[in-house]
């Protein structure tokens, strides 16, 4: 059972991580759509704490890359 939770784990984070690549190398507007959705429910709380205090793109990213990093450390 715990391999299980590891690779589990891994594949959520590898997946986590080609989301965040994704973003800057892709470049159109659709491109963060996957970081958003494995970030999930933790950027919707920090979106709304924060609000429009975060509108620069490196503040958007620590923000998502904050959300994975939560999500993984529950996995």
């Amino acid at each position: 059972m715990r391999t299980v939770c590891k690779v589990v784990t891994g594949i959520y984070a590898a997946l986590c991580i080609a989301a965040l690549l994704a973003i800057p190398l892709a470049g159109d507007a659709l491109s963060g759509v996957f970081a958003v959705i494995l970030a999930m429910p933790w950027l919707h709380l920090f979106n709304n704490l924060i609000g429009d205090a975060a509108s620069d793109m490196s503040t958007r990213l620590a923000l998502v890359g904050t959300s994975m990093g939560l999500n993984i450390a529950i996995l």
